[in-house]
């Protein structure tokens, strides 16, 4: 095979890894107002706040937020790309959860 056709292989072998790997390093979390921002955010052992998991999610991350009223400022620690966002969502059939920002009135999820 010519050079330029190994090159080209390699990199698309490359560009496959590095898109597989911010899949497979994707995580989901929880929040509720009954958690621990001292837990490790899993569905047994939810956060208590949004901002920790504004500080806490990586690009391709998703947190889901029970229902419930969230007082407080976020501000997301990084953001993510093109194709792999960070997702605030409602938890599952829970639409009424309230966030009170500090500089704004409540948004509903």
């Amino acid at each position: 095979m010519p050079k330029k056709g190994w090159c080209a292989v390699l990199h698309a072998i490359l560009l496959s890894f590095s898109v597989v790997s911010n899949a497979a390093f994707a995580a989901t979390y929880y929040v509720t107002t009954n958690g621990v921002d001292l837990n490790p955010g899993t569905e047994a052992n939810p956060w208590r706040t949004i901002q920790k998991a504004a500080n806490t999610l990586q690009a391709g991350d998703t947190v889901y937020i029970k229902v419930g009223t969230f007082n407080g400022k976020v501000t997301p620690a990084t953001s993510g790309t093109a194709g792999t966002y960070i997702t605030y969502r409602n938890y599952a059939g829970q639409w009424k959860s309230k966030i009170r920002v500090i500089t704004s009135p409540f948004y509903d999820f």
